[in-house]
């Protein structure tokens, strides 16, 4: 099991070339960030395991998105198999496929990454 928490206190720019920016955060940062990723290895040799990824609200690129980016939640997760020096794994992010817009700035908004499935084969010499 691996668990991460991060707070970033707010970052106001008190100085800077263009005017626009000061007085607003200076990146597109949430406040909040949680993390939990949890795996399990039976004697079989198959693998399983389950994340999950959660990040708060900003207001974009130097605050220039006209509303709040909503927080969102993702989910992770990992099926593989292990035998002799070879190991096998599956990998899906963003299990459930959730549409959400990640980052907004200068007047563009930008999704997320959708689902993705990833398949690895690894040899250990």
């Amino acid at each position: 099991m691996t668990a991460s928490y991060s707070f970033t206190p707010r970052a106001i720019v008190t100085a800077s070339a263009n005017p626009d920016e000061i007085g607003k955060q200076a990146t597109a940062v949430p406040r909040h960030r949680l993390s939990i990723w949890g795996d399990y290895r039976f004697a079989s040799g198959v693998k399983v395991g389950l994340g999950m990824r959660y990040t708060g609200t900003t207001r974009g690129e130097n605050e220039t998105a006209s509303a709040k980016i909503p927080a969102v939640t993702i989910f992770d997760a990992m099926l593989g198999y292990d035998i002799d020096r070879w190991s096998l794994a599956l990998n899906l992010r963003n299990l459930a496929g959730k549409t959400y817009i990640a980052n907004c700035g200068f007047g563009n908004c930008y999704y997320g990454p959708a689902r993705s499935v990833v398949a690895t084969a690894t040899y250990r010499w």
